[in-house]
Order: structure tokens, then sequence, then C-alpha cells
């Protein structure tokens, strides 16, 4: 079944925060991400809202698989799974991979910084363009 990725917001709703606080749901989340064969960074980045769709679903799948037979039957169930376990996109994670997939590109390629320092100063030099004014905002192909 085809289940849209969650929008997160940081820092987490009051559930998430309580869930992520806890040391015995970090450590089953370890367990989770380590059986869907995914390193403690991309646990973090999926956790922060900035995982890639494939660390996404790795990590949604694995959770499935390790709940109790027929406990994940609809497209809510999985929904309201990946809630409860901080999985999802946050604004800037969702435009950061549309941003990527769209230029086929990865975070490092396109000069990205870590998601625990996103530095948005000197982005003249890197080659983007303040646009102040929303009648300047033309469609088309940029540099990047």
């Amino acid at each position: 079944m085809a289940v849209a990725t969650p929008f997160i917001m940081r820092p987490a709703y009051t559930a998430q925060r309580a869930f992520l606080a806890s040391p015995k749901n970090l450590a089953a989340m370890e367990k989770v991400a380590a059986d869907a064969h995914l390193s403690d960074g991309a646990l973090f980045r999926v956790q922060s809202g900035r995982g890639t769709p494939e660390e996404i679903h790795q990590l949604t799948q694995a959770l499935i698989d390790a709940q109790p037979p027929g406990k994940i039957r609809t497209p809510l169930d999985v929904r309201e799974l990946m809630f409860d376990h901080a999985i999802g996109l946050d604004c800037a994670g969702y435009v950061q991979q549309a941003y990527l997939r769209a230029k086929g590109r990865t975070a490092s390629q396109a000069g990205f910084d870590s998601i625990t320092y996103e530095n948005l100063s000197g982005l003249a030099q890197r080659g983007y363009t303040r646009i102040t004014a929303l009648a300047d905002v033309r469609p088309g192909i940029s540099s990047y």
C-alpha cells in the first residue's frame, strides 16, 4: 500500500517529544534501524524531518515488520505508526528533497551543510540570488 509521508514539526509534538526522550524507545528505534540496515545518521535524519524517501521507507517498513501480525492493516495505521515514532518530513526537509530530486544531486553535491548546522549565510557566494519582490519570480531553470 502507498502511504504519503506525514509532515512533522521540530520541536516535535508533545507525544513525539515524550517518545524521543525515552532511552528505551530510542534503543528500540536504533534496533529497528539496524534491522533495516540504516545507520545512526540515517535514523537521525529521518527523525529530524530530513530523511531521504528511501530512508523513510526502509525505517517505516522495518517498523511495520516489527508489529504484531494484523496490527497494521490500513494506510491510516501506517501514518499513525509513523507519527508515533516521529517519522516524517518538515518543511525544509520536503523542499530539500524536492530540490535534490529535481537536480539529480546529493546533499553534499549541492553544498548543503549537515542538518545539525544549516547555515544560510553566504548564499550569494554559492550562486544563489535573493529575490525581494514576488513579481520578479520567474519559472525556468536556474544554474543550480
